[in-house]
């Protein structure tokens, strides 16, 4: 390898939860590589993540493929333990694990709480302690947590997923208090992710018509909403908290 490539600082993304090329991890994915950054596109779906990982590349973008079960201790470790040995600065990590189930707190199963407590809350607690500690040695870094607007809208079907939500932010709101003195940004962003329909706190100018005349969230646009926390430099910002 030539000198001034192996000397060559790489700024990366790691972006958490990727699922469909039409999803808005995709997007983000996307959006981050346009910039540049060296994307990490991390998801369970190996075949779903390489679809992904060839469109940026064909356009000229950097990416790569990196399989993950995000709730798992040692998984994630290795992935934030590979980024730090290979010299990589870690720019940004973007958390958008959801998938909400029907669940009622009555008539709900133990075995679909602790499967929704994982996936809602315990993978943000693992991404987020293995990302703060590379970026407060770093001295920078940008963290975006995916919050959800079930708990605001009181859907009751969605019991124990909203109970996971709830934790995740309350741990966000520690982990920003107490990085406040290491240059990081921390942004708990109110949106559901996913390729399914969506419904949050962006104006209704955001929407659009999908074939079957049912309003979605436009992928790019949201994307772009990420791109533009990631620029902020406020160690903590929730909508939702200000009003």
């Amino acid at each position: 390898m030539p000198l001034s490539q192996k000397n060559k600082i790489i700024r990366c993304a790691v972006v958490v939860g990727v699922g469909a090329s039409q999803g808005i991890g995709a997007a983000i994915c996307r959006r981050f590589a346009k910039e540049g950054l060296l994307v990490y596109v991390v998801g369970r779906t190996e075949s779903k993540l390489q679809i992904i990982v060839d469109e940026i590349c064909q356009q000229c973008g950097n990416a790569v493929v990196h399989k993950l079960n995000d709730t798992n201790d040692l998984e994630v470790t290795l992935l934030f333990k590979s980024i730090k040995q290979k010299g990589q600065i870690l720019d940004v990590v973007v958390h958008i694990v959801g998938g909400s189930a029907s669940s009622y707190f009555l008539r709900t199963h133990l075995s679909c709480l602790k499967f929704m407590w994982q996936s809602a809350f315990v993978s943000g607690f693992l991404i987020g302690r293995e990302a703060t500690a590379i970026m407060s040695e770093q001295g920078h870094g940008s963290i975006i947590f995916t919050d959800t607007s079930i708990p605001l809208r009181d859907k009751s079907s969605s019991s124990v997923f909203t109970m996971g939500k709830s934790a995740l932010r309350s741990y966000v709101l520690n982990l920003a208090k107490n990085c406040e003195s290491n240059n990081l940004n921390i942004v708990l962003d109110g949106m559901e992710d996913g390729d399914r329909i969506i419904k949050s706190l962006y104006s209704r100018s955001r929407f659009v018509k999908n074939r079957h005349g049912i309003s979605e969230l436009n992928d790019d646009v949201i994307a772009e909403n990420y791109w533009k926390l990631y620029l902020q430099k406020l160690s903590y910002v929730s909508k939702k908290d200000k009003n």
